[in-house]
């Protein structure tokens, strides 16, 4: 694990000796204020052992380094583990300001519950083993951190009814995946819509997409399995930010939509 993450290790060691540095913080007395032996944050710092997250968050509160050192964590895992081809989503979901989303198929993934991932990449991954799987499920958990941050962006999801009767992973799951979708729906910085399976003339039957507002623009992402693609062209822009209100005019609001997921939710007891 550390040869495999080498440089990620050494790329956050040299942060913590430099945040601990300029505090003035001695090793020893960080480890007497995190519980971790000085003989390990000097591995650590030097690049030479592996860095968990429970590690840098212990560091950060006995430096006042305000979460510093996790956020540094947190985007060296997704950068690390996410696919080359969705690096440039990655970049651009951390930057925005607004997030909108419409799913066809399946919940989308920040907001999924680890379990769901879990059964998503054993789908997608069937011969990956299990280690390289958790990796895969800590770094999207490590993307849905910017929800849980101080200025998290506005996220407006639009999900296809089929989503949410389609029972990924078993009867529990999915149970524990709608209780999650219901808990965001109550943030007042997301909106959760679905678009109901009595809809006659649905706008969004041919794909699922994401457009990311960053300093005033947007990013249009569609994905396919082993790819993804982004684009800025105004022409482009502009036809799915179309698409997305007619989606936002053909699903039921937003409090309708939490009680038919209440709804469903009910039938996976």
């Amino acid at each position: 694990m550390v040869g495999k993450n080498s440089a990620r290790w050494a790329r956050i060691g040299r942060q913590i000796r430099a945040e601990r540095e300029k505090v003035g913080i001695p090793l020893t007395d960080l480890a007497g204020a995190t519980g971790i032996s000085a003989a390990m944050l000097s591995a650590m710092e030097r690049g030479k052992r592996g860095i968990k997250r429970s590690h840098v968050v212990k560091i950060d509160a006995a430096l006042g380094t305000k979460k510093i050192l996790e956020t540094a964590w947190d985007g060296s895992a997704e950068s690390d583990l996410l696919p080359p081809w969705f690096q440039q989503a990655a970049q651009r979901e951390r930057a925005a300001t607004e997030i909108r989303q419409y799913s066809l198929s399946v919940v989308p993934g920040l907001v999924q519950t680890e379990d769901y991932m879990r059964t998503l990449l054993r789908s997608g991954l069937p011969n990956a083993p299990a280690a390289k799987l958790e990796e895969l499920v800590q770094a999207r958990r490590a993307r849905q951190r910017l929800l849980e941050g101080e200025a998290p962006p506005r996220l407006l999801l639009i999900l296809d009814e089929t989503v949410l009767r389609r029972p990924v992973g078993g009867r529990a799951i999915m149970r524990n995946q709608l209780d999650r979708l219901m808990e965001v729906a109550d943030w007042p910085y997301v909106s959760v819509q679905v678009v109901p399976f009595a809809t006659e003339h649905h706008p969004g039957l041919s794909n699922g997409f994401v457009l990311y507002r960053v300093d005033g623009g947007y990013l249009l992402w569609l994905e396919t399995r082993r790819s993804g693609t982004g684009t800025q062209d105004a022409e482009a822009v502009d036809d799915y930010l179309r698409l997305f209100g007619d989606l936002q005019g053909a699903a039921l609001p937003a409090a309708e939509s939490l009680k038919l997921i209440t709804e469903i939710r009910g039938e996976f007891e």
